[in-house]
């Protein structure tokens, strides 16, 4: 998905299943959101909790669910909170690429992100005709089409 990014357009790989249960706890008053502006002038989309969506975390948090997503906020190495520094790059494929790091500030533990890799996705597509009764005024009757 191409967005508004770092002064630029950017490239991100972006999930639609995600952008899709974002609009379903939207949808169940969940979660709520607030547009704003940039400085630049592009609207911007904030999320954020409320009451609903804390108390149903609430019942639903299982150890194992919490130990997935602790797992993808967690350094491995200490446990700490990881961090995200999104950086400008100049290269000579592509003058404005960003590149997107994920560390740990208590140790050495850090990778990059993929989210801004580019991935090729085959699309195949098919007509569908559906089979439809010809009706021929004549003589009064459904005529189907072979």
């Amino acid at each position: 998905m191409s967005i508004e990014m770092l002064g630029g357009r950017r490239y991100l790989n972006i999930s639609q299943e995600g952008e899709d249960d974002l609009v379903d706890l939207r949808d169940n008053h969940m979660i709520e959101c607030l547009k704003v502006t940039s400085t630049n002038y592009l609207p911007l989309s904030s999320f954020r909790i409320n009451r609903k969506g804390l108390d149903a975390i609430a019942k639903s948090l299982t150890p194992d669910i919490k130990k997935m997503v602790d797992s993808v906020i967690t350094c491995p190495s200490c446990a700490s909170l990881l961090e995200v520094h999104v950086h400008l790059l100049f290269t000579e494929e592509e003058k404005k690429a960003i590149d997107i790091q994920v560390h740990c500030r208590n140790c050495d533990y850090a990778y990059s992100s993929s989210i801004a890799d580019i991935e090729s996705v085959s699309y195949t597509s098919a007509a569908y005709i559906p089979k439809i009764p010809l009706t021929n005024p004549a003589l009064g009757e459904d005529q189907e089409e072979e």
